[in-house]
């Protein structure tokens, strides 16, 4: 299930999804930048990065919860 959240609340192991074109991209490393307080994600190997500020809404893969009553 894809959800919206702040910037801030993404973690390492998240997966970001976008819309065009279609991709999903899981960040293995965040970074701050000192200058803005931008977030830095970044991930395919660190080929990859995009800056948000920590209040910008991101949309992300939710991983569902281990079911509890198992």
């Amino acid at each position: 299930m894809k959800t919206f959240v702040n910037a801030s609340a993404v973690k390492v192991g998240d997966t970001l999804c976008f819309a065009n074109p279609a991709q999903q991209v899981t960040v293995e490393r965040i970074s701050e930048s000192r200058a803005d307080g931008s977030i830095g994600f970044h991930g395919n190997d660190d080929t990859w990065s995009s800056f948000y500020r920590p209040q910008n809404r991101v949309r992300i893969l939710k991983q569902d919860a281990p079911n509890a009553a198992g």
